[in-house]
């Protein structure tokens, strides 16, 4: 699945560690490699979508988990910001927050990369707007591989699965 973010990500794998909170065997070493990877999702992410060369992405998702209106240390913000620093015209579509577009038909119009960022449950059957709005020949990229490829008129790409859960 896509990464994590949010208010406590960056405080509770420390408490696991101390053993004043946590009396329980802990391994150190694994939180600190998870932590390291999550952190780093958003650059390797914008790296693989900067590589096919956009001329606008849409970023499907703004907060920072599935359902909630909350967009602090939001992976998906953190990604749409490295984009946007490198050129790339973004618009973030996200019906459970103010922040980015409100119309989902505008946000996918000329868009040659679409992200799903975020696993909303709205997004459960965003292949049928996607496949209305985007452009022919649209690269989907789904960090969660949420997207029903039946159907789909976009490439698809489910960063390491194929869109059925199975790994490539």
């Amino acid at each position: 699945p896509g990464p994590a973010g949010g208010k406590c990500l960056p405080k509770d794998p420390h408490l696991l560690t101390d053993g004043t909170v946590c009396d329980q065997p802990t391994t150190p070493a694994l939180f600190n490699a998870t932590r390291r990877t999550n952190a780093e999702a958003p650059n390797y992410i914008a790296t693989e979508l900067l590589r096919k060369q956009p001329s606008k992405v849409c970023v499907l998702g703004l907060t920072y988990k599935r359902d909630v209106s909350d967009t602090f240390n939001s992976p998906a913000k953190q990604i749409k910001e490295i984009l946007d620093s490198q050129g790339v015209e973004t618009v973030g579509y996200d019906p459970n927050t103010a922040e980015g577009t409100a119309d989902i038909a505008a946000a996918l119009n000329g868009a040659d990369v679409i992200l799903l960022a975020v696993n909303h449950s709205t997004f459960s059957d965003i292949a049928v707007d996607i496949s209305k709005y985007a452009p022919p020949g649209a690269t989907v990229y789904d960090i969660w591989n949420v997207v029903d490829q039946d159907g789909f008129e976009c490439d698809y790409d489910g960063f390491g699965m194929d869109g059925r859960g199975q790994a490539r």
